[in-house]
């Protein structure tokens, strides 16, 4: 399960008030050439537009000069559940961004607009 980074227990999901559930993080390196066909895929699987929008590439990057840009203004939107901890996590867990850059990037995303 080298794919594997995390798993959360929450004790109430919008759809099941009282219901217990098990949110698994994952995460894959592929290649662009198997990034762009699933990208393909999902626009065409029977619960796009209901279930999945699809695939969603979150901005890495932070411009010095344009505060509030790029990564700091992707992680001032609403996640879903636990989502923005996981991708933070899966982030600084397989050595994508430090510690460090990850801090910035919240500190500016309260900033950003």
């Amino acid at each position: 399960m080298a794919d594997f980074l995390c798993c959360h227990l929450t004790t109430s999901c919008s759809a099941d008030v009282g219901k217990e559930a098990e949110l698994h993080f994952f995460s894959r390196e592929v290649s662009p050439e198997a990034m762009r066909k699933a990208e393909r895929a999902a626009c065409d699987a029977e619960m796009f537009g209901t279930e999945t929008l699809g695939v969603i590439r979150a901005p890495l990057y932070t411009y010095r000069n344009r505060a509030g840009k790029g990564l700091p203004a992707f992680l001032s939107n609403a996640f879903a559940g636990n989502a923005r901890a996981q991708l933070l996590y899966g982030l600084y867990a397989k050595d994508i961004l430090g510690e460090q850059e990850i801090r910035a990037a919240l500190e500016a995303s309260s900033k950003a607009t």
